[in-house]
């Protein structure tokens, strides 16, 4: 089978969030099964990737009309764009998929919409409850099959717009994670205002004599870094990293992980 997975989001190595990582994950797996799969995701120009795909971007608009740019990750194709919704028969064209999965993380009905004019299968991929953001009328896609990322994000679906879709856990590879630890400190990933990260400064700060570890993840805004940068410059304690390609550097010296989500 053909797979072509859609997002409106950055994808590896421009962010590193949950949707990024398991969506790697579960593209590595069906490759390995024998499936053709591929990602189309939004770019984000401020990077040395971002600037070199606006380079051929621009070539690529002048032979195709199309602003959209062709790179691999974990040896298969992915496909960046400023607006994944415009290019996606593009795409399609190119790709050939069997079926298209709309993650559902952010503008997920506005490119399904645009998916529904290729005609070939949509299965959208519920991963938050995140409303607000579909960029569109979610009841528009009833005809259209899903499946939740878990019980919770499904009971939110059939309470809110009727839907009744499957559950699929997340795939995750426990060897990439799982390693022996020297209890070090307590560890919070994704500094992000959403994921709680006013509730972990609030604890760092009422534990000065233990050493916090807080790992970057989602891409955060100007004013956000700012902010995270002069809350963390009066925590002693706290350490700030980059994104990690292996958690288990982090993960190995971790006693307590924070999980505090809003």
């Amino acid at each position: 089978m053909r797979l072509l997975f859609v997002t409106s989001l950055q994808y590896l190595p421009q962010s590193h969030g949950g949707v990024q990582t398991s969506t790697n994950e579960l593209c590595i797996s069906l490759k390995q099964r024998g499936h053709q799969v591929a990602v189309l995701a939004a770019l984000n120009q401020t990077s040395v990737l971002g600037w070199k795909s606006r380079i051929k971007m621009q070539v690529n608009k002048k032979l195709s009309g199309c602003k959209v740019f062709r790179d691999s990750v974990s040896d298969y194709a992915v496909w960046r764009t400023w607006s994944p919704w415009d290019d996606l028969s593009y795409v399609v064209g190119k790709e050939r998929p069997d079926l298209i999965v709309v993650i559902v993380a952010d503008e997920p009905v506005r490119i399904a919409l645009a998916a529904l004019s290729t005609r070939i299968p949509i299965l959208m991929r519920l991963l938050d409850v995140e409303f607000h953001r579909h960029a569109g009328h979610f009841p528009d896609l009833s005809n259209v099959s899903c499946v939740a990322n878990s019980r919770f994000t499904a009971g939110k679906y059939g309470i809110r717009f009727g839907a009744t879709p499957g559950v699929i856990y997340p795939l995750i590879s426990a060897d990439k994670y799982r390693t022996k630890t020297t209890r070090e400190n307590v560890t919070f990933v994704n500094p992000h205002p959403y994921k709680g990260l006013d509730i972990a400064l609030g604890i760092a700060n009422l534990c000065p004599e233990i050493p916090f570890t807080f790992v970057e993840s989602w891409r955060l805004s100007d004013a956000q870094r700012l902010l995270l940068l002069q809350k963390r410059a009066v925590l002693p304690n706290v350490t700030l990293s980059p994104p990690q390609n292996d958690m288990r550097a982090v993960y190995g010296k971790c006693k307590i992980l924070l999980a505090p989500s809003v």
